[in-house]
């Protein structure tokens, strides 16, 4: 955990510290056939093409039958860190990025519709 402080800490100084360009915050909001991720986006443009994001968020999802248990619900926060090259300069328009998200979930599952049903909560932690 401590590992993974000091590179967010590292990445967020970098993300305020890198050149002059703009500053954009805005919301964000991602969906997934079974779960949404509702955010909050900075983004910080450098030199003519570049730019940086970090994105703050949640994971709500509910994975009904669809995952390894028969029932599986939960939620979670993480953050995303990324970088843009925009092929026209002043930022705008078509551009390729590359974004890595680590986020921690708290999942509630049942194992099957048995009686009495076998359940739990399982604490994740994803990076990708």
């Amino acid at each position: 955990m401590q590992k993974i402080f000091s590179i967010v800490f590292f990445l967020q100084i970098t993300f305020f510290a890198v050149g002059q360009g703009s500053l954009d915050i805005g919301l964000e909001f991602q969906a997934y056939p079974t779960g949404i991720l509702p955010g909050i986006r900075l983004e910080k443009n450098f030199a003519e093409r570049h730019a940086i994001h970090l994105r703050v968020g949640a994971n709500i999802f509910d994975h009904r039958n669809l995952g390894k248990h028969f029932t599986e619900k939960g939620s979670g926060s993480g953050f995303s860190v990324g970088y843009k090259r925009y092929f026209q300069p002043s930022h705008e328009h078509w551009f390729v990025g590359v974004r890595s998200d680590i986020w921690f979930n708290k999942v509630d599952w049942t194992k099957d519709v048995a009686l009495p049903p076998f359940s739990g909560t399982t604490l994740t932690s994803f990076a990708g």
